[in-house]
């Protein structure tokens, strides 16, 4: 059995059985109190209601970590430029998929198609991400990067507009 409360800002687990006292994350906090009484399916399906951004942010930490292969002057940089571009990778594929997801039901971050919003999100990610691959002190290989992180990831996203010659047939 489990008691949860909160307490000057901190959310309070206790575990009854084992005498455990817990403080914990929002996220946490809101799975345990569903837990017990729902089935996983229900408790997952709140989270993602409740909490949208979180499978991008961990898809983002995910990056993060990949990009550091050993830790050094560097590695705060990295897993910072990583976690922006995890998040911008899976984001994207998001919206790209987003048709698709709702006509099968599936899961997506998007709740409803809106290619100014989504780039909005994409752009800020972005930024990030080559905000701190700036800060690095590349020279192999920089003007590569260079058109993939400014041009070469936007190419699918650039697929979901609408073209020039579909655009003027509607405002006809």
């Amino acid at each position: 059995m489990v008691h949860q409360y909160k307490l000057n800002g901190y959310n309070i687990v206790l575990d009854v059985c084992s005498g455990g006292v817990h403080v914990v994350d929002d996220v946490a906090y809101d799975i345990i109190s569903l837990f017990e009484q729902n089935p996983r399916e229900a408790v997952l399906a709140a989270m993602e209601a409740k909490y949208p951004d979180l499978p991008a942010a961990c898809f983002g930490q995910l990056m993060g970590e990949l990009l550091v292969y050993e830790e050094d002057l560097w590695s705060p940089t990295l897993r910072q430029m990583g976690i922006s571009l995890g998040r911008f990778i899976y984001l994207l594929d998001a919206a790209v998929d987003f048709r698709k997801d709702k006509k099968k039901g599936k899961y997506n971050p998007f709740p409803e198609e809106d290619l100014l919003l989504w780039e909005q999100h994409l752009v800020l990610d972005m930024a990030r991400c080559t905000q701190y691959f700036e800060a690095l002190p590349l020279v192999q290989d920089k003007q590569l990067l260079n058109c993939i992180l400014y041009s070469g990831v936007w190419m699918e996203f650039e697929r979901l507009r609408p073209r020039k010659k579909d655009a003027q047939e509607e405002h006809k």
